[in-house]
């Protein structure tokens, strides 16, 4: 009888690594986590609108000119809106933002109200119901 030996360990439970100042550098979200990150990606794909999808490009438009302004990506925007409040990953693009605020908002997040509404507004649409 053949066996396969798994050499990767999945994480089972999240865990954070953060840095000096309290932000979280890295988190270690588990398998459920990245299921969550990764239907994140299928559900901009598939049932964010047009209209959603070009707000989601616009808020990220203006944040790459904020980025050029001030040398930090978002370090206006995202920054001016309550500190830190998504990852690191999240400052990717525009699908990891998505994904990245999905993944948190299912499983129970909340960001305030003026931190991208662009994103929030089509995943509370699709998660709780709604316009």
């Amino acid at each position: 009888m053949n066996s396969i030996s798994m050499s990767c360990k999945l994480p089972t439970s999240e865990r954070e690594t953060r840095s000096l100042d309290g932000g979280v550098l890295m988190r270690s979200v588990g398998i459920s986590g990245t299921y969550r990150h990764e239907f994140g990606h299928a559900v901009e794909d598939q049932l964010f609108t047009k209209e959603e999808k070009d707000g989601v490009s616009r808020l990220w438009k203006k944040l790459e000119d904020d980025n050029n302004k001030s040398g930090g990506f978002g370090s206006d925007s995202m920054k001016k809106q309550g500190g830190r409040v998504v990852s690191e990953y999240a400052i990717k693009n525009s699908m990891e933002l998505v994904a990245e605020m999905f993944c948190e908002m299912a499983k129970g997040k909340t960001y305030p109200d003026t931190f991208c509404p662009e994103v929030q507004a089509p995943i509370k649409r699709i998660l709780f119901g709604g316009k």
